[in-house]
């Protein structure tokens, strides 16, 4: 791709308001003066010499791995003042955590593959956060590794500290960071996933370097991701890996253990799916079920239709976002017609 020299305002025009903001840039949404299409346009606040620095080596991070679990570039100019990426559905931030296990695993399996493709390559992200983990899929989900702005590139080129002796985002921070992040290795990427994982699953909020460790299956992944010293931790993305198979490693037929018992205990009988099944048939609606993943099955259909015979129509769009990799939109689409349907069926 060859560097834009041209201003965005050649190609995009922005809404009012950013939709983020950090120390020294700032994500708009913008759309496409030629097509039409929004995206996100990330620029920087001032052109500072870091600034700059940091927002090219995202861009050339980001253009280089190239994969389809890390941010892709659209755009950039040639100073690398601003680049425009796909505009993300969800940031995982924005969730309200404990979030579920099955989204969990689906996160985290698409953060593994991009920090493989990194870390073979000799890349260290250094700053791997909840903020930085989006989804950007258009019809399912796509997980991206965002935000390569503090990378450290196999040449050990180095960055500014973002604070005053703190580096990245502070909670989810190595320790060793915290002493000298430039030569912090790859097991500081391991680190900040496994703090990832612990925000997810216990909605407790983090304390830099204090550990916060689930109990139940998560333990012993969090504990080893998370040793304060480097040498005691997993010390691979294929170790992280393995303990993650632990993690998931549930016989299929136990409903209640894979969905948990709130979930469970809404699944609609089965004669009340078997009625609903028929009466879509009969009005010919195309119902997007199974949909693929390790977590689909009949039986989440029937949580997702317990939830909306209740009237609990929140919890039925959260339990799609949960058990598919459909989108908002759809989820929401999904539950007015299983309520439709239901209607019929109880006249």
């Amino acid at each position: 791709m060859v560097p834009i020299e041209k201003t965005w305002k050649q190609f995009y025009a922005l809404d009012p308001q950013p939709i983020g903001r950090g120390g020294q840039a700032e994500v708009m949404r913008a759309r496409d003066r030629l097509t039409g299409a929004y995206c996100a346009l990330k620029r920087v606040l001032s052109s500072s010499p870091n600034g700059l620095a940091r927002m090219r080596r995202e861009v050339q991070a980001q253009r280089l791995l190239a994969h389809p679990n890390i941010m892709p570039v659209l755009r950039h100019s040639a100073s690398y003042s601003w680049y425009s990426m796909p505009l993300a559905r969800i940031a995982l931030s924005s969730m309200i955590p404990p979030i579920d296990d099955p989204l969990v695993v689906r996160v985290l399996d698409a953060t593994l593959a991009a920090l493989e493709v990194a870390h073979e390559r000799g890349f260290i992200h250094r700053d791997i956060t909840p903020t930085n983990i989006l989804d950007i899929g258009k019809d399912t989900e796509q997980w991206v590794l965002a935000d390569w702005g503090l990378v450290r590139p196999p040449s050990g080129t180095t960055v500014t500290r973002t604070q005053t002796g703190t580096f990245g985002t502070e909670a989810f921070a190595a320790p060793e960071t915290w002493i000298d992040a430039h030569v912090a290795d790859h097991r500081a990427d391991i680190y900040s996933l496994g703090r990832v994982v612990a925000w997810c699953v216990t909605g407790s909020p983090l304390i830099p370097n204090v550990p916060l460790v689930p109990q139940g299956r998560w333990k012993d992944l969090v504990e080893n991701a998370t040793a304060f010293r480097p040498g005691e931790r997993c010390q691979t993305l294929n170790d992280f890996r393995l303990l993650l198979s632990n993690v998931i490693a549930i016989p299929a037929d136990e409903e209640t253990e894979l969905f948990g018992p709130i979930d469970s205990a809404m699944a609609a009988p089965l004669d009340l799916m078997e009625s609903v099944l028929k009466e879509m048939n009969r009005l010919d609606i195309d119902l997007p079920w199974p949909i693929s993943g390790p977590f689909a099955s009949y039986f989440s259909l029937r949580i997702v239709t317990g939830y909306v015979a209740a009237g609990r129509m929140d919890s039925a769009v959260r339990a799609i976002l949960r058990y598919s990799g459909l989108g908002q939109e759809r989820a929401e689409k999904l539950v007015e017609t299983l309520h439709r349907v239901l209607e019929v069926v109880r006249k």
